[in-house]
């Protein structure tokens, strides 16, 4: 209850989450800092309207991670680029399938061509076999480290 409360409104006061649950505000206080010590909760973070922002090209991409002779190397592959990708500003997503050598990526650019230089970039890269791309009209739920 406490989380639901938290994912709707991430600056939510205690007492607002207290009345909402019916748990004390010190229960929720103690829960939550126990959440964070737990690493359960990783960081508090707003929820964006892109094009507010300017982001207007807002597409997925799929990287297939492959072409190695042993399997394993392309698992190690695509756990270290998707390392890479964690701290990029661009991406509101980021997930490796249960394959793991498939990374699904939420990308966000101001302009196509912006993308279009990533896409570029990445199709270059000798690990990546495979490229997918599904261009979004809206996102409706995004959340990004910093601006």
């Amino acid at each position: 209850m406490i989380l639901n409360e938290l994912l709707k409104d991430s600056r939510s006061p205690f007492t607002d989450i207290s009345k909402e649950t019916n748990i004390a505000d010190t229960t929720i206080h103690f829960r939550v800092n126990k959440l964070k010590e737990q690493n359960v909760i990783k960081r508090f973070t707003a929820e964006l309207d892109l094009d507010q922002l300017g982001l207007n090209h807002k597409a997925i991409i799929i990287f297939k991670i492959g072409r190695h002779i042993f399997e394993d190397m392309s698992i190690k592959r695509a756990k270290e680029l998707l390392d890479t990708f964690k701290d990029d500003k661009r991406i509101g997503f980021l997930a490796l399938s249960e394959d793991k050598k498939t990374i699904i990526a939420l990308f966000v650019t101001e302009k196509k061509e912006s993308f279009d230089a990533i896409v570029k970039n990445f199709q270059t890269n000798p690990d990546i076999m495979e490229t997918q791309i599904i261009n979004l009209d809206h996102v409706e739920k995004f959340f990004i480290n910093e601006i």
